[in-house]
């Protein structure tokens, strides 16, 4: 048997294997996803509202800088000061894709009636010239 033969083997046989895991993920997160959406929608509605979402990153961003000079001044250690650095810069984006991703979805709601038209007006005469 040859070398190629023989991985040739081996790929198909892990892909086997690898396919039902793959499957059980899948439908794992569609699991998770259909409890925890509702919430999600909920907390970035929340959040695209300015009186909600000034207060709660000024409240990070004071987080942020009372973590970084509690890790670097009272406890030295370099690694963890990084670390919740960027943990809190995670989570300050976290909270700014809420915000924005609701922004986003209301402004092509609102576009959308007025440019409905022109869109599919474009998209025939493409589709006409080929």
């Amino acid at each position: 048997m040859t070398l190629e033969l023989l991985l040739l083997i081996v790929i198909a046989v892990g892909a086997i294997l690898a396919l039902p895991i793959i499957l059980l993920m899948l439908v794992a997160l569609i699991y998770v996803l259909r409890y925890t959406w509702p919430w999600l929608v909920r907390i970035g509605r929340w959040l695209a509202d300015w009186k909600h979402l000034l207060p709660l990153l000024v409240l990070l961003i004071i987080i942020t800088i009372v973590v970084y000079i509690f890790f670097s001044f009272m406890v030295k250690v370099p690694f963890l000061n990084i670390a919740s650095l960027i943990l809190m810069v995670l989570v300050l984006l976290i909270v700014l894709g809420f915000a924005v991703l609701v922004w986003l979805v209301r402004a092509i709601r609102w576009g959308w009636h007025g440019y409905r038209r022109l869109f599919w007006a474009v998209i025939q005469r493409g589709l006409r010239g080929f």
